[in-house]
């Protein structure tokens, strides 16, 4: 996957590969609840609308109200879960 100067990786915790099946960073499960579900319902919402578009936003915006919440934590952490243990 190419990424852009500057690095979306601490925002990507999970993608949907061409077959449509969902993977998510195998270290996820160190965030909160609250963050995993964002990425469960955020990468489940791109096998309804692929791209970021105001539909996918409203799609997951509709299952969970305090997405930005979730949006925060895995700019500010997100890094954290592509480290080692």
């Amino acid at each position: 996957m190419k990424r852009n100067a500057r690095s979306r990786s601490s925002e990507m915790a999970g993608h949907v590969q061409p077959k449509r099946a969902v993977t998510i960073v195998r270290n996820t499960h160190k965030a909160p609840m609250f963050v995993i579900d964002y990425v469960i319902v955020h990468e489940l919402a791109h096998l309804i609308e692929a791209n970021h578009t105001p539909r996918f936003w409203n799609i997951v915006r509709a299952q969970l109200p305090a997405m930005e919440r979730a949006r925060d934590w895995l700019r500010e952490h997100g890094q954290s879960l592509e480290e080692e243990v």
